[in-house]
């Protein structure tokens, strides 16, 4: 006999919209700042750029507006994601795809640029306080754990590097040390589970690259919090990402084989 469909497990395309496509939005306005700056050093054209911004703007606004929609609409299934090991994580992918829209739209408004700034911020903070305490009282199998687990720290150094724009020095400091302590605590035991656990699945190899961005912005931050000042810190965050990048590049054939995923 088949069991009908229960409200508990729907199956229709706003239901099954996964928090992965956050990520989306982050690589496609990454792509878009990148861009920027190339404008700059290399004497790139402007309108290829602004261009990619407008298509991440817009990519944020249609995930955005599903997403809360599958909130109201399937409550139940926010909570399956939070405790899913590879989706939950990437929740914390939502206030970063808002802060990287703060310097997009900060040489056009600064009013809105700040409005956005602080949607980010909050949000960050929340789902930070949110999920790390779920981790910290629920149960959790060291093989399930995976290098996507950093997104929602990164979302702290992201935080405190929007808000050097705005000259919040103290608040930067604030999500920088929120930050740096997620960054430490969980490294640590992520570089154990990789060792020492099973292989990552297929799909999760590209979270390779994940590692590689809190040091990197921790280097863009501390440059900006203690400005002139390349201490011997500031060279070992450096070329720690360095480190990290070159690792991945040697690496490239594993990354070549991999099948696309929106994980």
């Amino acid at each position: 006999m088949t069991t009908p469909p229960s409200s508990e497990q729907p199956s229709s395309p706003l239901a099954l919209l996964p928090p992965t496509f956050f990520g989306s939005v982050m690589g496609v306005s990454g792509l878009g700042l990148a861009w920027r700056q190339a404008e700059k050093f290399l004497a790139w054209p402007s309108l290829p750029g602004d261009i990619i911004l407008i298509i991440g703007a817009v990519m944020l606004a249609i995930v955005a507006t599903a997403y809360i929609a599958k909130c109201l609409v399937y409550p139940a299934m926010l909570s399956r994601h939070f405790d899913h090991p590879a989706r939950g994580p990437f929740l914390g992918g939502a206030p970063l795809a808002i802060l990287l829209q703060v310097p997009a739209v900060l040489p056009l408004h600064v009013g809105v640029a700040q409005g956005l700034f602080f949607l980010g911020a909050g949000l960050s903070l929340f789902l930070t306080f949110y999920i790390f305490s779920r981790w910290y009282l629920r149960p959790r199998e060291l093989a399930k754990m995976n290098l996507i687990w950093l997104i929602p720290g990164v979302g702290s150094f992201l935080t405190a590097l929007m808000g050097t724009s705005f000259g919040y020095i103290e608040l930067s400091w604030f999500f920088f040390s929120i930050g740096w302590i997620v960054w430490v605590l969980l490294s640590v035991v992520l570089m154990y589970r990789i060792m020492f656990g099973p292989s990552l699945p297929e799909p999760l190899t590209p979270s390779y690259f994940v590692p590689i961005m809190p040091p990197a912005l921790m280097w863009m931050i501390f440059s900006l919090l203690v400005p002139g000042d390349i201490s011997p810190l500031t060279r070992i965050i450096y070329y720690s990402a360095l480190f990290l990048l070159l690792l991945n590049i040697s690496m490239i054939r594993t990354f070549l084989k991999v099948k696309f995923s929106m994980g």
